[in-house]
């Protein structure tokens, strides 16, 4: 799905000639890792899905994450928003998401050793699923 929008070059430096920006450029091979790192975390495909929406919608107002004309993630723009910010810079983007997914993982599976691991375990016997943000 979203490594379709990464391609490969010789160089790890793509700069842009009409303005002289500098985007960083992964390889097929490493966008494939770093998704990898990104699923490992996420059980399923309806989570994963799920992780996307919630990241681009709590971070969107960062300027590195913002996608105009995308005010709020659905299912019908996601792919289209991640196309967007792998566009802009694929690395920043993937160390992001491999970032918050680790903090999203211990929100979905906490583990018995964690602060809130009753609180949570609680809430998923309950069927709750993550708030619709993610914080810090």
């Amino acid at each position: 799905m979203l490594l379709s929008a990464v391609w490969r070059q010789e160089s790890n430096l793509h700069c842009r000639s009409n303005n002289m920006v500098c985007i960083s450029i992964l390889s097929i091979d490493e966008a494939f890792e770093k998704w990898v790192k990104i699923i490992d975390c996420l059980p399923d495909y309806i989570v994963q899905e799920r992780f996307l929406r919630q990241y681009y919608n709590a971070f969107r107002l960062k300027s590195e994450i913002k996608v105009k004309p995308y005010s709020v993630a659905t299912k019908p723009n996601i792919i289209k928003i991640y196309e967007s910010l792998i566009g802009k810079n694929v690395k920043l983007i993937f160390d992001e998401l491999i970032e918050k997914a680790k903090i999203y993982n211990k929100l979905i599976s906490p583990e018995q050793g964690d602060g809130f691991y009753k609180e949570l375990s609680d809430l998923i016997n309950l069927g709750a699923a993550p708030s619709n943000k993610i914080t810090c």
